[in-house]
C-alpha cells in the first residue's frame, strides 16, 4: 500500500507485515486475501489517493475522505469566537448569517499558514494561531460559519454560531 508513488505504507509478504507507523495490515487477513489497509489515527493530512499494488501491479486505487466536523458554538456578546482550522493546508472560511442585519454571506477570509486575509469587516477582528479568532462577536454575527480546504473545496468543519446578549434583570 503507498500513499505517495513512491512512499510504501505497509507491505506483506507469505510469512509477516511490516508497516509504517500509523499504518497497518493484518498478515492472517493478508493470507486470506484481504489486503486492506488500517489508518490507525485518520486525520486530515492523511486524505489522498491511496494505491494498493502486489508485484508490482497497481490493483487498486481508494480516496481517502474525512467526514466533516460539525459544532454549535454559543457566546456571550463581545467575547471571541474561536474556529479551529484542523489542517495545515490553506483555507476559506464562508458564513451564512441567519441574521437580518448581519453582514453578506459568503467568503469572510483565507487562511494560509499564519497569514490571514480577511474582508474589510473582518480585518481588524480577526488573528490566526491553530485557529482562527473573530473577536468583539455580535448577535448580527451569528449563524454558520464553514471552514473549507481552499483547494479541493472539501468542507473540514462546520460550526453553528449563536452571539447572545445577557440582558440583567432589574427589580421593581
Amino acid at each position: 500500500m503507498s500513499h505517495k508513488p513512491t512512499e510504501v505504507l505497509a507491505e506483506c509478504d507469505q510469512t509477516s507485515c511490516r508497516s509504517k507507523e500509523g499504518y497497518q495490515m493484518i498478515h492472517d487477513q493478508y493470507l486470506k486475501g484481504d489486503l486492506s489497509l488500517i489508518i490507525t489515527v485518520a486525520d486530515f493530512s492523511k486524505r489522498a489517493l491511496f494505491t494498493c499494488q502486489c508485484d508490482d501491479k497497481d490493483i487498486r486505487d481508494v480516496n481517502l475522505q474525512i467526514e466533516s466536523l460539525s459544532s454549535s458554538v454559543q457566546i456571550e456578546f463581545g467575547e471571541s469566537l474561536l474556529l479551529k482550522l484542523d489542517v495545515s493546508d490553506p483555507v476559506e472560511v464562508l458564513f451564512y448569517s441567519i441574521h437580518p442585519d448581519g453582514p453578506p454571506s459568503g467568503p469572510i477570509c483565507r487562511v494560509d499558514g499564519h497569514s490571514v486575509q480577511c474582508r474589510d469587516e473582518y480585518k481588524q477582528r480577526a488573528s490566526v494561531t491553530s485557529a482562527l479568532e473573530l473577536r468583539g462577536m455580535a448577535p448580527s454575527d451569528s449563524g454558520v460559519y464553514t471552514i473549507r480546504d481552499a483547494k479541493n473545496k472539501e468542507i473540514i468543519h462546520t460550526y453553528t454560531v449563536t452571539v447572545q446578549v445577557d440582558i440583567p434583570e432589574t427589580c421593581d
